[in-house]
């Protein structure tokens, strides 16, 4: 009986559930055929739509990263032609009135170089056997047995304008120069015609050319010379090797950076965002990362190696073991292909390392066209720069007191730039 009651209840409590059921339904509005057909159509459009825009973006992800990896990797061959006593190919690339107001000054570079000489040498990188060619380029007068190794932009070589004009003003100031071609633009057994950016091993070359300044092995700069009197000079990623030789070899008495490059892994962010800027709109930009990871990874692709380990100059020169040292920072502070933060980097960190002080820290404003990437503080204020770089060597290499240093300077200026 008590069974029949509760078969009997739970029937009855279904069928309530069933009425409520029919109720709910019959108070959702049931829609037109042609709508739905619409509604359902639409959604099968986004869809659509959604997938071939994650593939676009995929494809163009994978695109501008590969691209924009290659650029930052490899470098047209700018090997200047001529020889230091004919500079053929000086400043080409260079707007006309540049170039007009470089003109005596090339002559005057030309003819110094013609009366000092200058000799062509090879050596071997720091801990290896490997031979890299390098331009000697000796003081008129060498009073002051003082030399520096300068390292140019990355893709130049030691008859660019950046290295020889450099050259003419320190050799004025009685600083002997020597340029090693690191980027191997002069190996007639290799092919140039896409440099690839080696910055991993390409310290020990300069380590190797600041031996062989120090060392004088060969007889042909005038004798050895003590560690403190041979300093280190680099352009963009020239300077980039330079601060790395310049943090492991805590000998080098003095570093002095022009267009710094400091961190490569920022450097490549800055120069995704530079490109995402011109092609595409702010509903695109955050693409930016995944242009960036996939830029990063074509750079390491290309090396054949991890670099994000030595992207970065900041953990060496902390690491840097404690000895007197100087370090001269010149950068424009318009500069677009690498950006004046690069150098501030540099200086954040310097002020850091144990007995390392920072002697010039020259951000310059130079009025460039918009085109143009380097904004050379030597090219639009050559007095200047040459003017900053001589107070800094003089103290640097101990060639004077800091009392007469203004006067000697002058003196150099003069004798470059005498009508001015």
């Amino acid at each position: 009986m008590l069974q029949k009651q509760i078969t009997k209840h739970i029937k009855g409590k279904a069928s309530k559930d069933n009425d409520t059921q029919l109720d709910m339904k019959s108070l959702v509005p049931k829609l037109p055929k042609w709508l739905a057909r619409s509604l359902h159509l639409y959604i099968v459009c986004l869809l659509i739509i959604l997938l071939f825009s994650t593939m676009i973006s995929i494809v163009y992800t994978v695109y501008v990263g590969n691209q924009t990896g290659d650029l930052f990797m490899t470098f047209p061959n700018e090997m200047a032609y001529g020889n230091p006593g004919y500079l053929a190919t000086f400043l080409n690339g260079h707007i006309w009135h540049i170039k007009n107001m470089f003109i005596p000054t090339l002559s005057k570079l030309e003819n110094y170089n013609m009366n000092a000489s200058w000799k062509e040498v090879s050596f071997a990188v720091r801990g290896g056997t490997r031979q890299v060619q390098a331009l000697f380029l000796p003081s008129l007068v060498n009073t002051t047995n003082r030399r520096i190794v300068l390292i140019p932009y990355f893709g130049a070589d030691y008859l660019h304008h950046s290295a020889q004009l450099a050259s003419l003003y320190l050799r004025s100031m009685n600083i002997s120069v020597l340029i090693p071609d690191i980027w191997g633009l002069r190996d007639l057994n290799k092919n140039n015609k896409g440099l690839l950016l080696p910055w991993p091993q390409i310290y020990k070359d300069v380590l190797g050319a600041w031996d062989y300044a120090v060392g004088d092995p060969q007889g042909i700069m005038g004798g050895k010379l003590e560690p403190r009197f041979v300093g280190l000079m680099g352009f963009e990623w020239g300077s980039f090797a330079a601060q790395r030789a310049f943090a492991v070899e805590n000998r080098t008495p003095a570093l002095l950076t022009d267009q710094a490059v400091f961190d490569g892994r920022l450097l490549l962010k800055h120069r995704v965002a530079q490109r995402l800027r011109a092609i595409l709109t702010d509903v695109i930009k955050p693409l930016n990362s995944l242009v960036d990871e996939q830029a990063w990874s074509k750079c390491e692709s290309l090396a054949q190696q991890e670099l994000t380990s030595s992207s970065s100059i900041g953990p060496l020169l902390q690491a840097r073991a404690p000895s007197p040292s100087m370090i001269g920072i010149i950068h424009s502070a318009d500069a677009t292909s690498v950006p004046a933060d690069q150098s501030k980097m540099l200086a954040k960190v310097a002020v850091k390392v144990p007995r390392v002080t920072i002697e010039l820290e020259w951000y310059s404003h130079i009025n460039c066209d918009p085109n143009c990437e380097h904004h050379e503080s030597m090219l639009a204020q050559p007095r200047e720069y040459m003017k900053q770089i001589c107070l800094f060597w003089i103290k640097a290499l101990e060639i004077d007191t800091a009392e007469n240093a203004p006067s000697l300077c002058l003196v150099a200026l003069n004798t470059v730039f005498p009508n001015t």
